[in-house]
């Protein structure tokens, strides 16, 4: 990569427009500007100024409207990237705690209950109630 290249490179990672504004951009001033100067990439900055300084000098002639264009869009792409990892984070959290009730054997068992082999006594007067509220 030559100075000049390595020049146009630099100023087009600084300019923050929309793609084709830098294209057109970065046209003009590669055929108004860097097509008559050669030399290497110091060269250029001492002749021409930092990077920076260029792309803020030819974000100036974009119009701002577009720029606030360009903003909105990338909020909006950037909330649905946050929005759709947010859901697969909880989609993955709900199969991770499904997942592992099933393997602790607990299959949505909230209270594990006793069983013993010895017989339960219990009354006459307990089993007559307990056969009444069958019957309701």
């Amino acid at each position: 990569m030559n100075g000049s290249q390595a020049y146009l490179s630099a100023v087009e990672h600084r300019l923050d427009c929309p793609r084709r504004q830098k294209r057109l951009l970065l046209q003009k001033f590669s055929d108004s500007t860097l097509s008559e100067l050669n030399g290497s990439y110091d060269e250029l900055c001492a002749q021409l100024g930092q990077p920076e300084e260029v792309a803020e000098a030819l974000m100036e002639c974009v119009d701002p409207e577009v720029l606030d264009k360009s903003k909105r869009k990338k909020k909006i792409i950037l909330g649905g990237l946050i929005a759709a990892l947010l859901v697969a984070c909880i989609g993955l959290f709900a199969y991770y705690l499904h997942a592992r009730t099933i393997l602790m054997g607990d299959f949505y068992i909230s209270e594990i209950t006793e069983y013993t082999s010895e017989p339960v006594e219990i009354s006459d007067e307990e089993f007559n109630a307990l056969i009444e509220r069958a019957k309701k």
